[in-house]
């Protein structure tokens, strides 16, 4: 994995090639980046997904105080 990377802009996310953490008060979700991909998620959904699976609502991750990193993985296959 990379170093996180805090996401200053919603449309800097790349579906498939960023993994998610968001981070809002103390709740916390993360996402690898192929999970959107087998669920076959939009970018809309995907954060949507993340931001129920921290625990949030579905819109969690538009909260004042919620903060979106991305990642890169590199995926092996068995």
């Amino acid at each position: 994995m990379t170093p996180l990377q805090k996401i200053s802009s919603l449309e800097s996310i790349t579906v498939g090639r960023d993994g998610l953490y968001l981070k809002a008060g103390i709740y916390c979700g993360v996402f690898l980046p192929q999970v959107p991909l087998e669920q076959g998620w939009n970018k809309n959904q995907y954060l949507e997904h993340l931001s129920l699976k921290a625990g949030l609502d579905q819109s969690g991750y538009l909260q004042s105080d919620a903060e979106i990193f991305s990642f890169q993985a590199q995926v092996f296959g068995e």
